[in-house]
C-alpha cells in the first residue's frame, strides 16, 4: 500500500509547515514503508478509517488537505513545459534526491511536488508529454569503451563481403543464460502489484545459442545444459544442416568460448562456414542481442518452467511460428548501416 510513493510522501512530510497535513503525511509515509494501518491509527491517536481516508485522499488527488479543490488536476503552465523539457534534457533525476535513473511521469510528478509545491497527475504529464512529441522509449546503451574507428572499418568489411557474392548467407550469433526460475518483467494487472512466484529450489540452468540471418529472416537455436563450448559447437553443426549448399559467414562477439581450440579447429575443417569477429564492445551492433530481448520480453519473462528441455521446446516452437518480416523487424542492421551511412545492407 503507497509503496510506490514512499520517497514523494518523506519528503512532503519534512517540508510541509502545516502541522495537520504534516501529521497526515507522516502517517501516509509510515504506512508506505509497510506499517500496519491499525498500529498508525494508534500512533497518531485517531481512528483505523481516519487513516484510510487520508490514503484514499491521496490516491485520488495527491493530496491531504482539507481545503476545497476545484476538482481539476492542476494544469501545466508555459513555465512547467521549459521546466519539463530541461530536466528531459538534463537526464539526471538524482540531481534532485529522486532514486532513479531517467524521468517517468511519476518521477516528474514527484519533482513538481517537491519544489514546485504542485500536484499534477501522472496522466497530464503523459498526455503533455506525447502532444509536445516527447518518446517513452527503451534506451539505447552506449559503449564508451566501443572503438568506432574498428566499427565502421567492420561494417566495411562486411559490405564488401555482401557486394562481391563471397557468401550466400551471413548469420549472428549469441548465447545467453536462461533458467527454470521466472525472472521478472513487465505486464498489465488490475493488482497494485504485479507478483509472480518463482521459486529458487531446484532451479536450473542452461544456455541459449542463437543465430539469425537477418536477410530471410531465419532464427535457428538450441537450448543446452551442457558446457558452452559443447552447446556452441551443436549450433554451429545444426547450422551446418540447415544449410548444406550455402556458403556461410558466422559473424559473432570475442567472447572465450568463440576462441577456443575446438572452435578453431571446426571452422579450420569447415569447408562453407568462415568465422567474422565483431569488434570488442559492440552488442548492438549485433542483431542476435535484439533477438534474446525479444524472447525474454515475450515469453521467458514472468514465467516458471518444469525444466531445461520445456524451455527449449517452448523457445523452438516460439521461433519457428515467427514470421520471416517479424524476425527481420526485431533483428535490425540499421546500427551496422548507420556507421556506412547507406540506406540498406541486407
Amino acid at each position: 500500500m503507497l509503496e510506490g510513493d514512499t520517497n514523494i510522501l518523506g519528503d512532503l512530510y519534512k517540508n510541509c509547515k502545516d502541522a495537520k497535513e504534516k501529521i497526515r503525511f507522516a502517517a501516509l509515509y509510515a504506512v508506505s514503508r509497510g506499517n500496519n494501518v491499525r498500529n498508525v491509527a494508534n500512533i497518531m491517536a485517531v481512528e483505523e478509517s481516519t487513516v484510510y481516508d487520508w490514503i484514499n485522499k491521496w490516491e485520488k488527488e495527491k493530496s491531504v488537505s482539507d481545503k476545497p479543490r476545484s476538482g481539476r488536476p492542476e494544469k501545466i503552465t508555459e513555465d512547467d513545459e521549459k521546466e519539463i523539457k530541461r530536466l528531459l534534457d538534463e537526464k539526471d533525476p538524482k540531481k534532485y534526491g529522486i532514486n532513479a535513473s531517467q524521468y517517468t511521469t511519476r518521477e516528474l510528478q514527484f519533482y513538481f511536488a517537491k519544489f514546485k509545491n504542485k500536484f499534477i497527475d501522472e496522466e497530464t504529464f503523459r498526455v503533455h508529454l506525447v502532444n509536445t512529441g516527447a518518446h517513452y522509449v527503451k534506451a539505447q546503451l552506449q559503449y564508451k569503451e566501443g572503438d568506432q574507428k574498428k566499427q565502421i572499418e567492420f561494417a566495411h568489411n562486411l559490405l564488401f563481403l555482401l557486394k562481391n557474392g563471397y557468401f550466400t548467407k551471413i548469420l549472428f550469433l549469441d548465447e545467453m543464460s536462461v533458467s527454470t526460475s521466472a525472472r521478472n518483467g513487465y505486464g498489465w494487472t488490475y493488482d497494485r502489484r504485479l507478483v509472480v512466484d518463482a521459486p529458487q529450489s531446484g532451479v536450473k540452468k542452461a544456455n541459449y545459442f542463437g543465430a539469425v540471418e537477418v536477410s530471410e529472416g531465419t532464427i535457428i537455436e538450441t537450448v543446452r545444459k551442457s558446457a558452452k563450448t559443447q552447446s556452441f559447437l551443436q549450433l554451429l553443426h545444426k547450422i551446418e544442416l540447415h544449410y548444406p549448399d550455402d556458403k556461410m559467414l558466422i559473424i559473432m562477439d570475442n567472447s572465450a568460448v568463440h576462441h577456443c581450440w575446438r572452435v578453431d579447429k571446426f571452422f579450420k575443417e569447415a569447408e562453407n562456414m568462415k568465422p567474422l569477429f565483431m569488434p570488442p564492445y559492440s552488442p548492438d551492433l549485433n542483431p542476435e542481442e535484439y533477438v534474446h530481448n525479444a524472447l525474454r520480453t515475450k515469453l521467458l519473462n514472468n514465467r516458471n518452467f518444469k525444466s531445461i528441455k520445456q524451455i527449449g521446446f517452448t523457445i523452438s516452437r516460439f521461433v519457428k511460428s515467427m514470421p520471416p518480416e517479424t524476425i527481420r523487424s526485431i533483428a535490425p542492421v540499421i546500427p551496422i548501416e548507420a556507421l556506412l551511412s547507406v540506406p540498406k545492407l541486407l
